[in-house]
């Protein structure tokens, strides 16, 4: 249903089995309303992803007893932007 004023384009997505089943899965884990949410909310956490990336951060997560690890995001052929010296 789209909202007036807000503008709205389509795309155009081909899922294998697998990859449509991973979708209507993480739907329901997620609870929200449709699997274009997922694909929003999938977008949203990747654009952050690269955000810091091309930061040059790291991302890492906290696991159960306070162990901490590093996450490696090598396929995404990210590089660190150069930074601008004043």
């Amino acid at each position: 249903m789209r909202k007036p004023g807000i503008n709205i384009r389509t795309a155009e997505l081909y899922l294998n089995q697998q990859g449509y089943q991973d979708l209507a899965v993480l739907r329901a884990r997620l609870r929200v309303p449709s699997k274009s949410e997922v694909l929003r909310l999938g977008l949203c956490v990747l654009s952050w992803v690269v955000e810091e990336l091309e930061a040059g951060h790291k991302i890492i997560v906290q696991k159960q007893q306070g162990r901490f690890v590093g996450l490696s995001f090598d396929f995404l052929k990210v590089k660190p932007k150069r930074r601008r010296h004043l």
